[in-house]
């Protein structure tokens, strides 16, 4: 059985031979051969350099999910809109508008959370400073569920929790920007996940603790990293 594949398309930290800045952009091999891209970057350079040096077709994408509606998670969605017209990309509701002005013609709004495909949903958006943010659930053959989330800006704990509860147990690998978490955010967080991968604004600091405190747990990952899940 082949593996779920997840690649960064883009992360603050550089990979070799890449294009790189600040944004996030995950792009997810599911094990029946379904493709999506989890959040778009700042710049659509960036994702028209990448893609292809990754081996990643974006015409091959069939949906995206946007987690909130910060530039550095939706700039770079025109390019993929115009290598992939028939892309349905899921926003929340404040982030809809976002998503048509970069192009996108099919974008369907996540109000309450619950599930966008076989093995595939999103959490119910939270609130944050001005904005609503959710994360993508991806509940593997396997029974490793793994959680993307964009810059976590209601609480990664939170999220995750909202996450746990929709794969009813613990999640295998949570991955993305945690906002420069708390010590006690992330005790929770390692409470809830076999595996952590703080990427893009989680912070050095945030790494470091989790490093130090949950050395089993940490997952390095940055622009050009590919991740085959289950980890273990």
């Amino acid at each position: 059985m082949s593996e779920t594949v997840l690649t960064i398309v883009n992360d603050n930290e550089p990979g070799q031979g890449l294009a790189n800045d600040w944004g996030l952009s995950i792009h997810v091999s599911l094990q029946d051969g379904r493709r999506l891209l989890f959040d778009f970057d700042t710049k659509p350079e960036v994702l028209e350099y990448n893609m292809p040096r990754l081996g990643l077709d974006p015409a091959k994408v069939e949906l995206g999910v946007l987690s909130h509606r910060h530039m550095d998670h939706a700039g770079g969605l025109s390019y993929i809109a115009k290598a992939n017209p028939g892309i349905t990309v899921y926003t929340t509701p404040d982030a809809a508008e976002v998503a048509r002005e970069q192009g996108v013609s099919r974008v369907k709004v996540n109000d309450t959370g619950g599930v966008i495909g076989e093995g595939l949903a999103l959490t119910r958006p939270l609130p944050a400073i001005g904005l609503l943010e959710h994360g993508l659930v991806i509940n593997t053959d396997r029974g490793k569920p793994i959680l993307l989330v964009g810059c976590s800006h209601p609480g990664v704990d939170r999220i995750a929790s909202l996450a746990s509860e929709i794969v009813g147990g613990r999640l295998h690998l949570v991955i993305g920007g945690f906002h420069k978490p708390s010590r006690s955010e992330l005790d929770r967080l390692a409470g809830l996940a076999e595996y952590i991968s703080p990427i893009h604004c989680s912070g050095e600091q945030a790494k470091d603790y989790v490093k130090r405190v949950f050395p089993g747990k940490y997952v390095g990952a940055r622009t050009g990293s590919v991740l085959e899940v289950p980890l273990d």
